[in-house]
């Protein structure tokens, strides 16, 4: 009996998206996904830094106050 060689990358089908399965293991998730999780990184990026800078900015501002 002949065993049959699988095609890689394998196109998969998940719960909300597509991806591709790649011969050692890790997955490729399709470009269109790809491009609005790296828009929703950068978003979360630029909000983490504003926080930094407000948290900064009010914490020289108490100091001379809890002085």
């Amino acid at each position: 009996m002949k065993v049959k060689k699988e095609k890689y990358p394998k196109h998969m089908m998940g719960n909300s998206c597509g991806y591709d399965l790649l011969e050692d293991g890790s997955i490729l998730i399709a470009s269109c996904y790809q491009d609005r999780l790296r828009a929703i990184a950068d978003r979360k990026t630029a909000i983490e830094n504003l926080i930094k800078i407000v948290n900064e900015t009010s914490q020289n501002l108490l100091i001379p106050v809890a002085k």
